[in-house]
């Protein structure tokens, strides 16, 4: 019986928790301004100008009506019109400015589906998260761009495991297409023992833990995904 009320009491203090996060939101949220030196300009990027200073974004700092942590805030790029549907992100940070250069823009744009030699209009807005559980977006800001021609190299994941001897090759790869973060493909698992064992890497080595994702430390023991 003792059991029982530890247990109802412990399951009252987890639901309680839960609705305190989704009652984090006491006051009146103010939204981050985002100010820049486009201003809806037209801008033509050249492999010349490449390394050239595209622009200094910054904003204010999003208020979520209670003392808090400093936000997290994402820098997104979308096609105009497109509501920020399917942008793409230029920085993660908990910072309030970030400085970004042509040749960075004009990859995230062919990236986006842009096409090279012609000119999009494209929107930019920052929006700050707490806990990934409160959003505040900026206003935005329009320009039009027209990308220059490369060659996309898209981000990329080594998948090494019992499928392919724990080798690092190019049949077992995952690819982050819209450069978002997000990785897919498909790659064939053996059956070894009744176990399938894998490892991801952004780089083919295991050099840095910072590159294996869910072992922190290589030892292949320290971490989850």
């Amino acid at each position: 019986m003792n059991k029982i009320v530890i247990y109802s009491f412990l399951l009252l203090i987890v639901l309680n928790a839960c609705d305190d996060v989704d009652k984090l939101q006491l006051g009146e949220t103010t939204t981050p301004v985002l100010t820049s030196g486009l201003s809806n300009e037209a801008i033509i990027l050249t492999a010349d100008n490449g390394e050239d200073l595209f622009s200094i974004f910054q904003w204010t700092k999003a208020d979520f009506g209670y003392p808090s942590g400093d936000p997290e805030y994402v820098l997104e790029m979308d096609f105009a019109g497109n509501e920020f549907a399917n942008a793409v992100n230029l920085n993660v940070s908990s910072e309030l400015s970030y400085e970004v250069v042509n040749s960075y823009i004009n990859r995230k744009l062919l990236t986006l589906g842009a096409v090279a030699g012609t000119a999009s209009d494209v929107e930019f807005r920052v929006t700050g998260a707490i806990k990934q559980k409160l959003f505040a977006s900026s206003n935005v800001l329009n320009a039009n761009i027209t990308p220059y021609e490369i060659v996309l190299v898209y981000p990329k994941l080594y998948v090494t495991g019992d499928q392919n001897a724990w080798a690092f090759d190019e049949e077992n790869l995952l690819y982050s297409v819209s450069d978002n973060g997000i990785y897919e493909g498909y790659i064939h698992m053996s059956n070894v023992d009744n176990m399938y064992r894998f490892k991801m890497s952004y780089q083919p080595n295991w050099n840095s833990g910072d590159v294996i994702i869910g072992d922190a430390d290589a030892s292949g023991t320290s971490g989850v995904l």
